[in-house]
């Protein structure tokens, strides 16, 4: 059924999302720029005349964006989000949707492989829609329609964690760039990340297809091999001795350490932190490919 889509956060991927949105839908979008948006109206105005909304938005603006979505949006209205990220406390984005949502709003988490270029330039998407309504994915998949494969999840915490790792890892793939790593030795590294990622997800008790799946490895491939993800880019950047800007995997190194990787062996992990405090790139992962 056609209806009113707003989307929440009109960067690459809110763009490339309100490109592939079937005909016969209304399209709106705003932004925290407003330049950026389709109607200069306040974010609650636009949210009681949405039949779908989209958030947009990295995980550390989701709290205050969904407060405010909150307030007016109606109740048979589901809610989807894009966010790949922890807030500092560990809170994962289907704890925080479900904590400030009404009761009984129907809502999902969007994750797997979908890179804004891609979608842009019609190549297609693939995505995990985690939800515990069934409907909430068939909601999405008429949206989309025949643009995005869509496959449905109940278990959306755990699809919510995946998300967070593979993100967090491919800042891991981005530094092997940076180095000047060639493909073998960026595919040996590669190899050392899924197997970090399962000892990640076992400690966190996602389920093993999961962490395997799109939400996950699907996703770290995207992420980690295509030169405009965001997170791959940080990577690089850190390689290079750069301040790396604020990212989703850069926001949610810490919390993910202090939830798993404490009491793990996990050597990239640790690495990555080491990285990001300043320490320098080629003294932390070049001797990854040789340790057992």
């Amino acid at each position: 059924m056609e209806g009113n889509v707003l989307i929440v956060g009109a960067g690459r991927i809110g763009s490339a999302l309100a490109g592939i949105i079937r005909k016969g839908h209304m399209v709106e979008m705003w932004d925290i720029e407003p330049c950026m948006c389709t109607i200069r109206a306040p974010l609650g105005e636009m949210v009681k005349g949405a039949d779908i909304i989209v958030l947009c938005v990295p995980s550390w603006g989701m709290r205050e964006v969904v407060g405010q979505v909150a307030a007016d949006v109606r109740r048979s209205t589901p809610v989807f989000s894009l966010a790949k990220g922890l807030e500092p406390d560990g809170t994962t984005m289907a704890r925080l949707l479900a904590d400030i949502l009404p009761p009984a709003q129907p809502f999902g988490l969007i994750a797997g492989p979908l890179i804004a270029e891609d979608l842009k330039h019609g190549r297609g998407g693939v995505a995990v829609i985690a939800s515990e309504e069934h409907t909430v994915a068939d909601t999405f998949s008429h949206l989309v329609g025949s643009t995005m494969r869509i496959s449905a999840d109940r278990r959306i915490n755990a699809v919510a964690l995946c998300s967070v790792i593979k993100n967090v890892y491919a800042m891991a793939l981005g530094i092997a760039d940076g180095m000047g790593w060639g493909v073998n030795l960026k595919g040996a590294l590669t190899a050392r990340v899924i197997s970090e990622m399962h000892e990640v997800a076992a400690d966190l008790k996602i389920p093993d297809e999961l962490i395997s799946g799109l939400a996950g490895v699907g996703d770290l491939i995207a992420t980690g091999f295509c030169e405009s993800s965001r997170n791959r880019s940080v990577g690089a950047d850190l390689a290079k001795g750069k301040v790396p800007e604020r990212s989703e995997a850069t926001a949610s190194l810490e919390p993910l350490w202090i939830l798993a990787g404490k009491g793990l062996h996990a050597p990239i992990l640790s690495a990555l932190r080491t990285v990001c405090a300043g320490g320098p790139a080629a003294d932390e992962f070049s001797p990854l490919l040789s340790s057992d």
